[in-house]
């Protein structure tokens, strides 16, 4: 591209029929220098602000914004026909959608913020009305969903503000994204966008409860979850007898977290249920959610004759609940239980009380003095260790 720098007989050289040895003494030594420079030039070095801008002349997420801007300058300011804003806003609805694909989100909004100012300015209010209208239709409302869910996670504070303008009309499209999203981590940002709208969700979410597929329900139960419960109780009971498993478990979680009456209910019913699943459901969420209003049924199972293998592995499992709740009125049973022995189950019953001495811990310590003396006095080692631990613990 510069004939003064390369030499008119470079071609010449650089030939495979040329049979002078003394071809390169025509190349000066100059320019082979000045060759030599602009091979270890290094150009990174020459990132100009005017090689930046020049970069951004074919950035086409850069030219689709400022096209968008130009258009919505255009539209701010005294536009002298009707016909020629109708244009504009015929491209506004065409380059939203690109904005929306390239996750510009935010230039999205002042394209609304545009319109909702001409609307309310009576300034072809007709126009701005009925464009307005299209960014609020089913359609593009499904567009808008699909760009967030590919989109959003990478511009969460943008989306937010999106959420913020839609309001409580975006919601029922997030959480039909929500139902037929496959993806866990869309889903769970889907989940993380529903939480901010606090307890508006409620109606739409009460709403779905009523669809047959399980997986709809328990998602709407674990949104409800995150709310003020105490509102909803009388849509989530139902489910906490449903046939699903994973369905009234969460309803029941749901509504134990505000001690429902309901649910406390339920679940001492399954503790007397002949279903072993029913039976560990309500077991496990005794103790998880320290329901004290268990403590009898679960004292009275302990209290039962019987003397079988798994009727000792089941009265272990209750003795784990009753000291994760840590009421006092089991202490009796619990007296009644060392004195036992088994001569079919005697190593099984060994175990028992070592579960029974190490839930301990969570007792009064003046209700279990006696126990602690007798069990540092015991034989079996385990029992032993933690009687020692747990009275050291408590006398420091």
């Amino acid at each position: 591209e510069d004939e003064e720098l390369l030499p008119s007989n470079l071609a010449e050289l650089f030939s495979n029929d040329n049979t002078n040895e003394n071809t390169e003494t025509s190349v000066l030594s100059t320019d082979l220098q000045e060759i030599q420079n602009l091979v270890e030039l290094n150009a990174a070095d020459l990132k100009t602000s005017q090689l930046v801008e020049f970069d951004n002349e074919f950035d086409e997420d850069l030219i689709e914004k400022r096209f968008n801007q130009v258009i919505l300058e255009l539209m701010f300011s005294k536009i002298p026909s009707k016909a020629e804003y109708q244009l504009f806003v015929d491209l506004l609805k065409e380059q939203s959608q690109q904005l929306l694909w390239i996750g510009q989100y935010e230039q999205f909004l002042v394209a609304l913020e545009v319109l909702e100012s001409n609307r309310e300015k009576n300034y072809l209010s007709d126009i701005s009305s009925k464009t307005l209208q299209h960014f609020h239709s089913p359609e593009f409302m499904l567009l808008l969903i699909n760009s967030l869910k590919l989109l959003g996670r990478d511009r969460r504070r943008e989306v937010l503000l999106v959420c913020d303008y839609y309001g409580k009309e975006i919601i029922p499209y997030l959480l039909d994204a929500l139902i037929k999203e496959e993806s866990q981590i869309i889903r769970r940002f889907v989940m993380d966008l529903l939480k901010q709208f606090g307890n508006k969700i409620i109606p739409e979410a009460v709403k779905r409860l009523n669809d047959t597929r399980w997986f709809v329900k328990r998602n709407m139960l674990y949104i409800l979850r995150d709310l003020d419960v105490r509102e909803v109780c009388e849509y989530i009971r139902p489910y906490c007898r449903d046939q699903n498993p994973k369905v009234s478990l969460t309803a029941l979680k749901c509504l134990l977290s505000v001690k429902d009456s309901y649910a406390i209910d339920t679940i001492r019913e399954h503790l007397a249920s002949d279903s072993d699943e029913l039976f560990q459901q309500a077991l496990t969420l005794s103790g998880s959610f320290k329901v004290r209003e268990s403590v009898d049924d679960l004292i009275k199972l302990l209290n039962k004759q019987e003397m079988t293998g798994a009727d000792i592995l089941k009265k272990i499992s209750i003795i784990r609940v009753l000291g994760d709740i840590a009421d006092p009125r089991a202490l009796d049973t619990l007296h009644s239980l060392l004195s036992k022995r088994s001569i079919f189950f005697r190593k099984m019953m060994e175990q028992l009380k070592e579960e029974l001495y190490k839930t301990l811990r969570n007792y009064p310590y003046e209700s279990i003095k006696d126990l602690l003396e007798a069990g540092i006095k015991s034989k079996n080692e385990i029992i032993k260790a933690e009687s020692l631990l747990l009275h050291d613990g408590i006398e420091k």
